[in-house]
Formats: C-alpha cells, sequence, structure tokens
C-alpha cells in the first residue's frame, strides 16, 4: 500500500492544492484549477451535512471530490498516480435543465494491446495503466469541471442547491454532488468513445477501445468494423447499440432488474420502431390486450367517445399525459398510446405526482404514431406483457444498451448507459435519487477496456466477481466467478435445474429445454419428440390424454364427438354396449337392447320406428296393428300382450325350400296372421 503526502503548491497566482489518500490499488491526485477564494476554495461558511465535515462550500466541495476519487482508486489498479485537474465554474442552466458537470480524458495515448484490435487509442490513465508509465508526464489525465452557479441560484433548476453530504439524504429538490463527481470522473477513466459521432470519423483515423466494444444490432458489427457512416446511422438507431464486454455481460445478472416490459402491435405494422416510452404513474404491471382505436377527440383532453376494452390511441397537447389517461380509463380503455408531437427517440418518460393509474400508458414517436395510424385500416391488437427471462436495460443476449438517441445528442449519445435500465445506474445521462455512490456496472466496463485484472478462482471475492469458490467446476452455483442461474447454459446441480440451454431455451419450441430450466414433458403445451399433441394437462375426454390424440376405441370418452368409448368392450351386436362408432346404443342400430322389443336396423320395415311393438288386445281377433308386420300372436296369450315377448319372425318365404322352413315352424308360433 502507497501513501502520499497532501502538498499544496502556489504558483502563478493560483492555488494548485495537491490531496491525495491513501489507497489499495491506485492513486488519485486532485488538483484545484480554481482562482483563489472560489471553487474549491470557496471560503462561504456552511454547516457540516451528511458526514462532510468541512466549515466551508470549498472545502466541502473539495471533501467530496476526494471522496469519489477514494472510490475509484479503491476500485483500479494502476502503479502510476492519476492526476485529476477539477473547477468550478458556470455551465448551461435553466429553472428545468443544466449541466452539472463534464470531465474527460485530458491527452490520450494509442497502443497495441494483445487480444485486442490494433492499435486503439487509450485514455491517458489507462495508458499509464497498461504501460506502468506516465505517458504524458506534466500533463493531468483527467480534466474535470463542475457548474458553480447550482448554490444560491433561484434561475438555475429553479434554486436547486448542491448536496455535500456523503451520504445520499439529500431532498428530492436537490442534487448530490457526489454522485456528479463519480460519473465525470467514470467518462475521464475511461467510459466515453474519442471519435466525432457527427460525422463517424476517429480520431486521428484510429478507433479506441470503447469502440471496439460498442455493438450495432441492426448491423451485426462492432463500431471499429463499420465506415464513417455507418456509425453515423448506428449513433441514433435507439435500443440498438450495445457494449459488448464479457466483464460487462457477467455482471448484467447481478446489476439488472429482470422483467422486460413489452409491447407488440398484430399485424406488425410496417415502419414501426417498436420503441417506447413509459409512465411513472401507469406502468406496465400485468399481460394486457385489447383491440387498437383512435380516440375521440383524439387529444383526449374533453370527454371521450366510448372506448370499452380497446387500447386508445391519443395525441400528445393540450392537457396532461395525466388527464389524458384519465379520460381514456373513463371512456373504458383498458391501455394507452400517446403519440408524441416530436420524433425524438426514445421518447422520454412521462412523470406525474398524481395517485398512480390502473392501465398501462406508453408514448410513441410522432413517426411511430403515423405509421400506427396508416395501419388503422385493418384491426390491429395490441399486446402489453412482461418478459421475466430479460434483464431491463440488456438486450436478449444480457449485453446492456447504451445511449442511442435520434437526433444525436453530442455528449450524451452513446458514452452512457441506456436511462432505460433498472435500476438506475452511474454512468446514466441523467442523474436519479436511486443513485447512492455505488460504481455499479462501471467497473465492468473498467475490466474490459483494460483496468482491472483480478484472478478467479483464489476463493477471494474481488473486482466485478459476484461469487468465488475456488474451482472452476460449473453447476455447484458459482462459475467463472458469477453466480450460475437459470439461462446461463450451465446445469446447476443443486437440483434446481434438470437443463439449461441459454439463450436456447423455449417455451415454445419441441425439445426444448424450457425457461424454467426443466426439460420438456408431456403437459407442457408443446408437442415434443414422443408425443402426438400436448393440451398443457392432464384432462381426459378433451381430445388429448398423455400427449396422445383420442380416439374411438381408446376407452376414453372425447367429450367433443363421442357419447360412450368402453374400449375393447365396444360392440355392434351386444345388448346395451357402447357401439364400435363410440354412440351409446340406440332405437336402429340393429341390436335389441334392454329397453327395446325389437330392433332391426335403420333399414327395417317390420319394428317400429321405437322400437316397441304395440300391445295385441287380449280378446278378440289381431287387428293389422297388433304386433309388428309378419308377427306371430296367440290372441289372449299373455306374453303376447304388449308385443312379442321372444324375437322377430323369420322373414317370408321367397321360394320351395324356405317355405318349407317356415311351415315347419308356424305350428310352433301359432297362426299367421293374414293380410289383405
Amino acid at each position: 500500500m502507497r501513501q502520499r503526502a497532501m502538498a499544496c503548491l502556489m504558483a502563478m497566482g493560483l492555488s494548485l492544492c495537491c490531496h491525495s489518500s491513501s489507497f489499495a490499488s491506485s492513486v488519485i491526485t486532485i488538483v484545484d484549477q480554481d482562482p483563489a477564494g472560489t471553487g474549491l476554495s470557496d471560503p462561504t461558511p456552511v454547516a457540516t451535512v451528511g458526514g462532510n465535515l468541512g466549515t466551508t462550500r470549498g472545502a466541502q466541495r473539495l471533501i467530496v471530490l476526494q471522496a469519489a476519487a477514494d472510490i475509484w482508486a479503491d476500485a483500479l489498479d494502476s502503479d502510476v498516480e492519476i492526476v485529476v485537474h477539477a473547477r468550478f465554474r458556470s455551465l448551461a442552466c435553466d429553472a428545468l435543465t443544466a449541466t452539472l458537470g463534464s470531465a474527460g480524458p485530458d491527452n490520450s495515448t494509442v497502443l497495441s494491446m494483445p487480444g485486442r484490435p490494433s492499435p486503439l487509442w487509450y485514455v491517458a490513465a489507462l495508458a499509464d495503466r497498461l504501460t506502468e508509465s506516465d505517458t504524458a508526464p506534466g500533463a493531468p489525465d483527467i480534466t474535470a469541471e463542475f457548474n458553480g452557479d447550482l448554490d444560491d441560484n433561484s434561475l438555475c433548476l429553479d434554486g436547486s442547491d448542491w448536496y455535500y453530504g456523503l451520504d445520499g439524504q439529500g431532498s428530492v429538490d436537490d442534487i448530490n454532488l457526489l454522485n456528479t463527481v463519480l460519473h465525470e470522473f467514470g467518462h475521464g477513466l475511461g467510459f466515453l468513445n474519442l471519435l466525432d459521432e457527427a460525422t463517424g470519423a476517429p480520431l486521428d483515423g484510429v478507433h479506441d477501445v470503447y469502440e471496439s466494444l460498442t455493438f450495432d444490432l441492426t448491423a451485426q458489427q462492432h463500431w471499429h468494423e463499420m465506415s464513417d457512416e455507418q456509425r453515423v446511422a448506428s449513433a441514433i438507431n435507439p435500443r440498438q447499440v450495445v457494449l459488448d464486454g464479457v466483464a460487462v455481460r457477467a455482471a448484467v445478472p447481478a446489476t439488472l432488474n429482470s422483467g422486460v416490459r413489452q409491447m407488440a402491435i398484430e399485424p406488425p405494422v410496417v415502419g414501426f420502431s417498436e420503441v417506447f416510452g413509459e409512465a411513472d404513474f401507469a406502468p406496465i404491471k400485468e399481460p394486457v390486450s385489447g383491440i387498437l382505436e383512435e380516440a375521440f377527440p383524439v387529444d383526449a383532453c374533453a370527454p371521450l367517445s366510448d372506448l370499452t376494452g380497446r387500447v386508445a390511441l391519443i395525441d400528445r397537447g393540450t392537457c396532461s399525459f395525466y388527464e389524458k389517461t384519465e379520460a381514456a380509463i373513463s371512456a373504458g380503455a383498458v391501455a394507452v398510446i400517446m403519440v408524441d408531437s416530436s420524433d425524438a427517440s426514445p421518447p422520454n418518460w412521462m412523470t406525474s405526482t398524481f395517485a398512480p393509474l390502473d392501465v398501462p400508458v406508453v408514448r410513441v414517436t410522432s413517426s411511430d404514431g403515423a405509421q400506427i395510424r396508416l395501419a388503422l385500416a385493418a384491426t390491429l391488437t395490441v399486446r402489453f406483457s412482461i418478459d421475466a427471462t430479460r434483464w431491463i436495460g440488456a438486450d436478449a443476449e444480457g449485453r446492456p444498451y447504451l445511449n442511442a438517441t435520434r437526433p444525436l445528442e453530442p455528449g450524451t449519445s452513446i458514452s452512457h448507459w441506456d436511462p432505460l435500465a433498472e435500476p438506475s445506474l452511474l454512468m446514466m445521462p441523467y442523474q436519479s435519487p436511486e443513485q447512492q455512490a455505488v460504481l455499479d456496472m462501471s467497473v465492468a466496463l473498467m475490466v474490459d477496456i483494460g483496468w482491472i485484472p483480478f484472478v478467479c478462482g483464489d476463493s477471494f471475492v474481488e473486482g466485478i466477481e459476484a461469487c468465488d469458490d475456488g474451482n472452476d467446476v460449473s453447476g455447484d452455483g458459482c462459475f467463472d466467478c458469477q453466480r450460475e442461474y437459470c439461462g446461463d447454459a450451465r446445469i446447476n446441480n443443486n437440483g434446481t435445474e434438470s437443463c439449461d440451454d441459454g439463450a436456447d431455451n423455449s417455451d415454445t419450441r419441441a425439445n426444448a429445454c424450457r425457461l424454467s430450466c426443466q426439460m420438456a414433458r408431456c403437459g407442457d403445451s408443446v408437442v415434443d419428440a414422443g408425443e402426438l399433441c400436448d393440451d398443457g394437462n392432464d384432462t381426459a375426454g378433451d381430445g388429448c390424454s398423455a400427449c396422445v390424440l383420442e380416439y374411438c376405441g381408446d376407452g376414453v370418452t372425447n367429450n367433443s364427438n363421442e357419447q360412450c368409448d368402453d374400449g375393447v368392450a365396444n360392440s355392434d351386436s351386444r345388448p346395451g354396449a357402447c357401439r364400435r362408432d363410440c354412440r351409446s346404443f340406440r332405437c336402429g342400430d340393429g341390436v335389441v337392447d334392454d329397453n327395446e322389443q325389437c330392433d332391426d336396423g335403420p333399414l327395417g320395415r317390420d319394428c317400429p320406428a321405437d322400437c316397441v311393438l304395440p300391445p295385441v288386445p287380449d280378446t278378440g281377433s289381431p287387428t293389422a296393428d297388433s304386433g309388428a308386420e309378419g308377427a306371430p300372436a296367440v290372441v289372449g296369450d299373455p306374453a303376447a300382450a304388449g308385443g312379442c315377448a321372444c324375437q322377430l319372425p323369420l322373414p317370408r318365404p321367397t321360394g320351395p325350400g324356405l317355405g318349407w322352413l317356415v311351415l315347419a315352424v308356424v305350428p310352433v308360433w301359432g297362426r299367421r296372421r293374414q293380410h289383405a
């Protein structure tokens, strides 16, 4: 561990005070660049606050800058002193927006490093670390400046002040200086590119290490592989540019929240970017869908026509987003799409201090809104959902989005994380109250550009390691010093996973490992190998049972097209049996069942339609209606009352041989009736 004494030099009328502390891995020195009595030496008396014991405004500012330096120095590894020139001065500020600070490398060096494209630019402090030498003797590594107008100025952010505490407990109206300084120092240490994003031209024709990790999902290329024109297009390609670093990708699961909120329009709208902004007062919380319908009036600043069950398409303007949403809810809408008056993308968040509302609200650009309106000639269904397998702020492969904006915002575009990420990250372009002096995923980026070597497998958790179990065995919960999780393409042997194919896990593809990291099985609603069907349940009689299609004769009554099914016991000849066509026994099937007195089939002419014979009178002569046609019956025979109690008569003879047979039978049964 190295020690540096605090030194103060006076030269050229400026106070050049160098302040350093002890660090485990690096030394970062703050050099005051403000004129005496201003900025870092402002003598204005102040009360101590949030662990900051300075008694003047300048002293408190310096303490905050040194605290930020300590935090970064503890995370970095360099044998070369990192020198920061810092000052406070007037920066852009009005009642609504302000430039809080800016920082960057004072100089950079072209190096050729093993395992990377060569040559590449490296910012000064990183070049010093990689070469273990001061690559620009006498020059600072980082220059940083902060807005000195923020204190005691009612015209700057409506009177907000810097919060100089170190505990993150400032009021909602104040700006946390510690977070701001950490952010700006991050840029100076390498969280930025060095090219001209407006022209796409690399600095002096040489790419930088940050470019080599910047990847465009549309072009499927890293920035150093693109032409200038392609880089210009990529810089304004929202939600299509990611940071493709090994350490950053490994840090995503431990840093970002899961549960990406999604909106899909069916059928797909040609030209729709699928990029949308959200509302803090009406987020997507659960699956919702409905047919899209344009509101009337379209600005929703007056009572709307009926929108029951619909997704309302509403224009921005005249009244607030909150009022528009309330109007849509009153008209029965289940969700709202706001069409912006601007084509800036990604659309900003919609905010309100009023109570949360129960329907999801999203915001699309004016050009996307125009494409959606063109498609309204057809019926469009909008579906809102949450993908629990995705990380908020990263692509499907777990690479975090960079802040690609349209139009280009110099100094903001690409050299920050996308504000979509949750939780808020230090290196986003906007400060959030959630940020509490945590370096989060920015440390992983420093690893990827070459700052921090670490030894995975030494049983010590360090750097970006989430765990270190001292081995390189996968499936034990920790691998490559990162926690194993469902979807990492490694089967965790602790009993929670039976498979894991990573990005190939699917709940819809046959034979795939499921998103829950369980093997495909009968009952998961996907027809896999060896299955003829899979309806996602174990209910018999619905057409699919045990992943086999139900059929007549399988012993299972299919409620959609069968009345019965006794399997091999189905019979077309046994009384009372389920028939072989899986229909119940019935009059007209040619079998005399228990509730029938006759049945000569669907073409029979001698048995009545209800298979019941009319009664024979006890006295008198039989009539033409007594019994079936040709039925032998004895007048007054109790057995014949109610019809033939035995069997149907043989058919009339049609030849000599059959006539003999009938005559032989007649004495047994009685007299044959005569017909006219």
